[in-house]
């Protein structure tokens, strides 16, 4: 956040490139981060032992 932010002062880029720079890569890292949280949760889930809550 703080070097978006420096970016932001510093350079003063036109708004087409933060959105070409930015919205590519806000995409890029949520769908690359995806499969790396659930595995940490699962991971989490089972060093707690936490079970299925019941179903009804």
């Amino acid at each position: 956040m703080f070097g978006a932010l420096f970016a932001m002062i510093a350079w003063d880029p036109p708004i087409w490139l933060l959105l070409m720079v930015t919205l590519p890569l806000v995409a890029g890292l949520s769908l690359g981060l995806m499969r790396p949280g659930k595995g940490v949760m699962i991971a989490l889930q089972m060093r707690n032992r936490v079970e299925q809550a019941p179903h009804g």
